[in-house]
């Protein structure tokens, strides 16, 4: 069977096609500021941050617990199903 002919005009630029190379060159970038950093507020800023990341990293840590204490029924319950 003859494969249909490829229609140029409706094939992106070479440009708008991303590619790794572009992507890891994005990455790298460093990140630009999106508001000039008070210096007498900055050090309330990192404390808040501070803060925030300690709850997220309790909750992390209290949902795996929660995750790990399921799993023993949740494989008892799939071993079942396999016997039957």
């Amino acid at each position: 069977m003859k494969n249909a002919p490829v229609n140029r005009a409706a094939l992106p630029a070479s440009d708008a096609v991303p590619t790794l190379k572009r992507a890891v060159r994005k990455a790298r970038r460093p990140r630009a500021a999106m508001r000039p950093v008070d210096a007498a507020g900055s050090g309330f800023e990192a404390r808040l941050s501070d803060a925030v990341q300690a709850v997220i990293q309790e909750e992390v840590q209290r949902m795996t617990r929660r995750v790990y204490a399921r799993l023993p029924g949740v494989i008892a319950k799939t071993a079942v199903a396999e016997e039957l």
